[in-house]
């Protein structure tokens, strides 16, 4: 019997099946309102918008970067995630659907999104390697019952199910809150993060000479990635790769997108 957290129905999913059955599905656009052709979530712009390509990024964050090769935090900082990819820059649509999944109470936004995450790993950001469980970037237990959910728990189980990998919740333990990252030196995150996360009672086995794919909504500084993954190699993983919804831009390199096909 797997842990209560890994179980793949849930009474959200419950919930939303029965609402499905009882209003009709959403046929506007969840960017910009606009009317669908057909039920569903994004129109072709926004998710044109969503999924715009970048010319270059950097080869282990994917942070859009100016040039080839590995950006500064990633070369001054020792990163412990193999490398980590994400949908897109944290701006328009992605930005208006992460806010209101994460605040909006919108929790059903975190499938389609998460289902898109999962896509990118099929068609290959990741190359060859092989995933063999998904883990979410844990919330902090007070923070968690404020907002009723993980966000990033519930982008981990669409794309555990898109990409057909177990699906462990309970692997991390979130022991403190800590502010936003952004801001904060690389020393002072290295000490806000300090005994944030732990691995749970029990799981080293589980945990040992695995493949994980960590899932987060948004990249930043890719601090709270990279000490999630330093626990999970600390605990006997083979690998840890990363997976956002978001990632934030390198100054300046917001302009190094790839024209999107017309």
């Amino acid at each position: 019997m797997g842990h209560p957290g890994d179980w793949p129905l849930r009474f959200s999913e419950l919930v939303e099946g029965f609402l499905n059955l009882v209003f009709p599905a959403r046929t506007a656009c969840y960017g910009c309102g606009r009317p669908l052709g057909e039920p569903g979530f994004l129109c072709r712009g926004c998710y044109r918008e969503m999924r715009r390509p970048f010319s270059r990024v950097c080869s282990r964050c994917g942070k859009p970067f100016l040039q080839a090769g590995l950006c500064g935090e990633c070369r001054e900082e020792p990163r412990y995630f193999e490398l980590s990819r994400s949908l897109g820059l944290y701006r328009g649509v992605l930005k208006k659907c992460l806010y209101r999944l994460k605040y909006g109470g919108q929790e059903f936004l975190g499938k389609p999104l998460g289902e898109m995450m999962g896509g990118l790993v099929l068609e290959g950001v990741l190359g060859e390697r092989r995933i063999d469980v998904v883990v979410p970037v844990p919330l902090h237990r007070q923070r968690r019952r404020q907002r009723g959910f993980n966000q990033a728990e519930v982008l981990a189980r669409a794309v555990a199910n898109r990409v057909e990998a177990y699906l462990s919740t309970h692997w991390l333990v979130r022991e403190k809150t800590t502010p936003p990252l952004s801001q904060a030196s690389r020393g002072e995150r290295r000490v806000l993060l300090a005994g944030a996360f732990r691995l749970a009672e029990g799981v080293h086995r589980e945990v040992l000479g695995k493949r994980v794919l960590l899932v987060d909504d948004i990249f930043t500084t890719g601090a709270t990635l990279n000490e999630c993954a330093r626990v999970l190699l600390g605990g006997g993983a083979a690998q840890v790769f990363g997976l956002t919804a978001a990632i934030g831009a390198q100054d300046g390199d917001q302009n190094h997108l790839s024209t999107p096909e017309k």
